[in-house]
């Protein structure tokens, strides 16, 4: 059965400005030809430099530092032939891995509760296909139990992205609790708070419907490939 990763919904639904629907399905049918994960040659080397630590643990990333980790892919890119679809967000995804127990450890403080659960595994078979994920943790706020959903910004947004909003909601739907983004930047903190009505509502009408349409799509290509 196809596994369908929780970050990768909003790519298939088509809701990621970085990354389409039909890149996605393409990750996807190597996925299934590969028996485990493995790091790429360009990211071994970019985890390598010592700008690595520098960038994913400073508490505020300026705009010399995001220009000096343009550079460095650049750089790494050129070495290995890579012209087109370099990982310019790599720096920014890995500090966001590293600065998450930070970023929990001052929810707690915020909170003045502890949080739990955290990288607790979900997986739900919905329409044929599964859905797997792993969220941040757990956390009790005005008393009840919420999803934690952590985000650690390497520059300021003025709106959170819907691909976040749409991760969130499909955790709060697996588990049926509330959830709350809470985004991360410097000393700012913001909160989005998504309650379970919001979150169901959302996946029955629109994530669901479309998400089960472009799996089907791709199952049926599949099979067609495989008789010819």
């Amino acid at each position: 059965m196809i596994k369908i990763a929780v970050t990768k919904i909003s790519c298939l639904l088509g809701k990621h400005p970085f990354k389409t629907s039909s890149e996605t399905i393409t990750e996807i049918r190597k996925r299934k030809k590969r028996t485990k994960w493995c790091e790429s040659s360009v990211e071994k080397k970019l985890r390598q430099t010592s700008f690595y630590s520098w960038f994913t643990r400073a508490r505020v990333i300026t705009n010399r530092m995001r220009k000096i980790s343009r550079s460095i892919v650049n750089k790494v890119c050129k070495e290995h032939n890579i012209k087109f679809n370099k990982p310019y967000n790599y720096f920014a995804k890995e500090r966001g891995i590293v600065q998450e127990p930070l970023c929990i450890r001052r929810l707690e403080e915020l909170f003045d509760k502890k949080v739990t659960g955290q990288q607790k595994r979900l997986c739900e078979e919905i329409s044929g296909y599964q859905i797997v994920g792993a969220i941040d943790g757990l956390c009790e706020i005005d008393d009840q139990l919420t999803i934690i959903e952590v985000k650690c910004r390497s520059c300021s947004l003025k709106k959170t992205p819907c691909w976040e909003l749409i991760q969130i909601k499909v955790y709060c739907y697996l588990m049926q609790l509330p959830g709350v983004l809470v985004e991360f930047q410097g000393n700012d903190i913001k909160q989005t708070k998504i309650s379970l009505e919001e979150a169901n509502a959302s996946f029955y009408n629109e994530i669901e419907p479309k998400l089960t349409q472009v799996i089907n799509e791709f199952l049926l290509s599949t099979k067609s490939e495989k008789r010819d």
